[in-house]
């Protein structure tokens, strides 16, 4: 009973924090490419090493600059999707840190009233040792 009444918090908590993370993702592809903080985001996401630059130092999409001839330009579609991925990555993650807390939190209290099991001490070392 005490796990079902964690998990509808829980789901509350990660419904809000999604939302919060989520603030990004709401926002218009154009303006997400022009926001130079995640065009470069995107863009050393694609490739390794220093393969773009800026011509003049101003960050947006028309002054990318392709330095390693291997690369093209990649279009605004793409950069919108790869961003989108990257979104979803840092959501999942941190869903996922949410849930473990959650439960980390849950077995702690179970060691403090001694209502523990064994699983529970394997289950909260493997949180503690993040595996």
């Amino acid at each position: 009973m005490i796990f079902k009444t964690l998990t509808i918090v829980g789901m509350f908590a990660i419904a809000g924090a999604v939302l919060f993370i989520n603030q990004t993702s709401v926002t218009a592809d154009d303006e997400r490419i022009n926001d130079s903080e995640q065009l470069i985001t995107a863009l050393s996401a694609l490739h390794p090493g220093q393969w773009f630059g800026f011509k003049d130092g101003i960050q947006t999409y028309e002054n990318i600059e392709i330095y390693d001839p291997k690369y093209s330009l990649p279009t605004k579609s793409e950069l919108n999707n790869l961003l989108n991925e990257i979104i979803e990555e840092k959501n999942t993650r941190a869903i996922s840190d949410m849930v473990l807390e959650g439960e980390r939190q849950s077995i702690e209290s179970r060691l403090k009233d001694g209502t523990y099991s064994d699983s529970d001490i394997v289950r909260y070392l493997r949180i503690l040792g993040d595996f």
